[in-house]
């Protein structure tokens, strides 16, 4: 009985999961998300200006959008990093993650 529990044991170690690449970056995986920009009115007036929407629970205020992308409703294809920054909009004084546009294709 004792050297079943200890096979056991060593069996469990033995086909422990490998974690040392778990955080690594799949460079097979397409960097680009499914996007739209939309206009949010414009900064001067209390609006938010040009905004990415991912999905629809994550809207983003890009660091800079090129002006041949600044069409509302224009579906894109966008590869981006988030930052640490907040945009702050709106009477209401909205928080919106800044990102960094790394790419951007229609």
């Amino acid at each position: 009985m004792k050297y079943l529990l200890i096979a056991i044991t060593l069996f469990g170690i033995g086909c422990a999961k490998d974690k040392s690449c778990e955080n690594c970056q799949d460079n097979n995986k397409d960097p680009y998300k499914n996007a739209t920009v939309v206009f949010g009115g414009p900064v001067a007036t209390d609006g938010c200006g040009w905004l990415i929407k991912i999905d629809a629970t994550h809207t983003y205020h890009p660091d800079a959008l090129n002006v041949a992308f600044q069409q509302d409703q224009l579906p894109v294809k966008i590869d981006y990093e988030l930052t640490t920054d907040q945009f702050i909009c709106g009477v209401a004084g909205l928080h919106i993650t800044t990102i960094h546009v790394k790419d951007i294709k229609l």
